[in-house]
């Protein structure tokens, strides 16, 4: 013991080094030897013991050819297969949502999709002007899954070059998706 206070005291780095080396042939051992593990339960399982079939680890468990277990697991998976087949399902209840979640959720983009469908129908693209826009509830029945119209009354050029007052009304479903293109109605 003396020798290696001696040591600690002349060459602190040689003491760390060596029992640096010491600890890392110890952790190589603990590594070989838990490494090894898995194959020696997997030899156990294969010899017979139905216990160590339980420790052998997911991605060996296809190298398992214990008669016993191997029936054992098959009879389970036929089983899951069974329950699988005659459960009964359950039906998903499709929500719709309302006109106001709708316009929560999407209202700036159905405003530029309309607006864009509109100005496809002007003489004059540029000399659009939305006056006022509305959300409204879908009450027309033109289109089944419409829940909001935008209606948007603007102001654009016509065929003569005059701006004169109009009206666009686009219907959308629940995802914010147009489903009814607008009809632009002079004068509002």
């Amino acid at each position: 013991m003396q020798f290696i206070k001696n040591l600690w005291k002349t060459q602190p780095n040689t003491v760390l080094g060596v029992g640096a080396a010491v600890v890392m042939i110890g952790g190589f051992g603990v590594i070989s030897y838990l490494g090894g593990s898995s194959e020696r339960v997997l030899k156990k399982c294969n010899e017979g013991s139905m216990i160590s079939c339980y420790e052998v680890p997911k991605f060996l468990e296809k190298e398992i050819t214990n008669p016993k277990w191997v029936s054992k697991m098959k009879k389970i998976n036929d089983k899951q297969k069974e329950e699988e087949k005659n459960a009964i399902s359950i039906p998903v209840k499709k929500y719709r949502l309302t006109a106001q979640q709708v316009v929560d959720k999407y209202e700036i983009g159905m405003r530029w999709d309309c607006e864009d469908a509109i100005k496809s129908q002007l003489v004059d693209k540029r000399s659009y002007k939305a006056v006022k826009v509305r959300y409204t509830p879908h009450i027309m029945n033109e289109h089944p899954d419409a829940v909001v119209d935008v209606r948007i009354s603007f102001d654009a050029k016509n065929s003569f070059g005059g701006n004169a007052p109009s009206f666009g009304r686009c219907a959308f479903n629940s995802n914010g998706k147009m489903v009814r293109s607008p009809n632009v109605v002079s004068g509002y």
